[in-house]
């Protein structure tokens, strides 16, 4: 009887112990993951000053921070913030989040860190904390008053063309609708630039001096601040413009939503094609910027966003470009984003550009042939390397998501990525449309092509579209790299790719290094330079018809070529990439236990 009760009481202890180890694992797998920060809108200022003595304001852009600002801890430099301010969804991508904080003296320079329930972020992402001060803007407020929390001036350039404001400063834009339609904005030209380098006063604009000491513009973190068009007409309107023989440098504006209001004048300007000498934007930061209702111009005019000549080393984060006018043309020529001209060291991450029916490809990078050159080479075509474009979703177009155009040198880089939706006239246009230029001994055209998704396609039987044109007539890309992207045909008419080139100068095998790449779902052949390692299988996206490109199966798993690039370190959810078998596509697989699928992006 003693032996009877001693196995029963082993048995339950051993099925205790192994509902305890179901438990722990489940526990295990369904635990959330740790929070991760992305980007941030400012990398510098003071902790001290402005609104009872607290110093700037940080918005800090990631995933995983949960929806409970008060189970949410940051510190900066080891220190506690002294405010939490605001956390919702970013004006960029809609999946990541935004918490913005109030520094405190607390702080100071180094890591930036948030923690999230006992779990801690990366911390590869520093702010430096330095002098500098403080001015606010209301449009409750007066340019007679002193620019202070308290007493805040009523208009943007007021603030920066004051006496007191200096290099390395800040404004702060509190909420509220400023219409550059009206009188009410101190605009000093016919342009109605809302942010002009010369302020309301004509002085030196107070630029920057360092990436570290940035002059800046921003809007207070959870208040709704709208450059409004109003009721403009006719004469150009803009948020921020570099015209008039000047320049910005080492500016940041970041967290404003700009409602070009059916007109067609340009959101953002950086650069003219008349001077570029003179007229540049150089080390800068745009972070987190909302532009709707525009490109309702001319054949020839509205664009959005347009970056002429000498755009260097600046950092597009965040950016949200879509909702088009229903006001825009039919026969629409624009571009609602294009770089054109001379620039060097441009980013543009974790933004959002989406549902434009009408215009041309959407965001073109290009060198364009108007004006001088301010370059040695004896020809008039700009030049323009060093592109990253990457962690962006493109998405509702009607022509192609990417067009690098003549001029376009490079090395540009294009990973991680969602291309979802585009080329969608029904008549033959690609996705991406990558062209190169001989313009100097054909080294014109470097392109770099990782971990993208692509799920796209239109046209008919007759004129079919493609996922991916190269050339175009006898200008010819130097070289064209393609590892790891997925290119899923929305229908089997729809082709894979298309030599953009004729005759002689056709595109030729030794001009393409391609593997390790998912070719699905067009009757068209593989490619003939798709590499060993081309695989015709269905990826299994979680959710394609409702654009969520997460990973449902395997198929890609550890499929990738690692160690492509050395800023490829997340894949588009935030995700660290696996350091020597990586996946293919903007996705890396995890189990679906582990990580929950990702929501649609709208």
């Amino acid at each position: 009887m003693n032996s009877i009760i001693i196995d029963i009481r082993k048995s339950v202890a051993l099925l205790l112990l192994v509902v305890t180890l179901i438990i722990i694992s489940a526990t295990i797998a369904l635990a959330a993951p740790p929070p991760t920060i992305l980007y941030t809108d400012i990398i510098s200022g003071p902790n001290t000053g402005g609104e009872y003595n607290n110093g700037v304001y940080l918005s800090i852009f990631g995933k995983n921070f949960g929806s409970d600002i008060n189970a949410i801890t940051v510190t900066v430099g080891g220190g506690a913030v002294a405010t939490k301010k605001y956390i919702g969804s970013s004006y960029g991508r809609t999946d990541i989040q935004q918490i913005s904080v109030q520094l405190g003296a607390s702080t100071a320079s180094g890591v930036i860190k948030v923690s999230v329930d006992g779990m801690d972020s990366n911390i590869d992402k520093t702010f430096t904390v330095r002098a500098g001060d403080i001015f606010f803007v209301s449009t409750s407020g007066s340019d007679s008053n002193a620019g202070s929390y308290a007493s805040p001036f009523r208009t943007v350039n007021h603030a920066i063309g004051q006496q007191l404001f200096g290099p390395g400063d800040f404004v702060v834009i509190r909420g509220g609708t400023y219409d550059i339609s009206s009188s009410n904005e101190n605009l000093i030209t016919s342009r109605r630039i809302w942010i002009h380098p010369q302020g309301d006063t004509g002085r030196v604009i107070p630029n920057g001096t360092s990436l570290t000491n940035q002059t800046t513009v921003y809007g207070y973190p959870g208040e709704t601040i709208t450059c409004d068009f109003g009721t403009l007409t006719s004469s150009p309107g803009q948020c921020l413009a570099t015209y008039s023989n000047n320049s910005m440098q080492y500016w940041t504006v970041a967290n404003i939503i700009v409602d070009a209001k059916d007109f067609e004048g340009g959101a953002i300007v950086l650069g003219s094609y008349l001077n570029p000498l003179i007229d540049y934007f150089k080390n800068g930061r745009i972070v987190n910027i909302k532009v709707q209702g525009g490109m309702a111009g001319t054949t020839l005019e509205g664009h959005n966003v347009t970056s002429w000549q000498s755009i260097e080393g600046t950092k597009i984060l965040g950016f949200n470009l879509g909702n088009q006018s229903s006001k825009a043309p039919y026969g629409l020529r624009s571009h609602a984003f294009y770089m054109s001209h001379f620039y060097t060291d441009v980013e543009i991450g974790y933004s959002y550009f989406h549902d434009n029916a009408k215009g041309r490809a959407f965001l073109q990078i290009a060198g364009d042939q108007w004006g001088a050159t301010p370059y040695t080479q004896g020809s008039t075509w700009g030049m323009n390397t060093n592109v990253r474009v990457h962690d962006n979703v493109f998405r509702n177009l009607p022509d192609a998501a990417i067009l690098c155009n003549l001029g376009s040198f490079g090395p540009i880089y294009i990973y991680n990525n969602i291309i979802d939706n585009v080329a969608t006239k029904d008549e033959s246009w690609p996705a991406l449309n990558l062209k190169g230029a001989n313009y100097y001994d054909g080294a014109a055209g470097l392109y770099y092509l990782y971990n993208n998704t692509i799920y796209s396609g239109a046209g008919n039987v007759a004129d079919p579209g493609q996922m991916i044109t190269l050339g175009f007539l006898s200008n010819k890309p130097e070289h064209v790299t393609l590892y790891n992207n997925i290119f899923y045909a929305k229908s089997l008419d729809v082709e894979y790719w298309k030599d953009g080139t004729t005759g002689n100068n056709q595109m030729t095998a030794d001009r393409i290094t391609s593997n390790n790449n998912i070719w699905c779902n067009s009757a068209q052949a593989i490619p003939f330079w798709a590499g060993s390692v081309a695989i015709n299988n269905d990826p299994l996206f979680a959710d394609k018809s409702n654009g969520n490109f997460d990973l449902g199966g395997n198929i890609a798993s550890g499929k990738g070529k690692p160690n492509l690039f050395p800023a490829f370190r997340r894949d588009f959810a935030g995700r660290l990439r696996p350091k020597d078998t990586i996946s293919i596509g903007a996705y890396e697989f995890v189990s679906v236990v582990a990580s929950p699928a990702q929501p649609r992006l709208h």
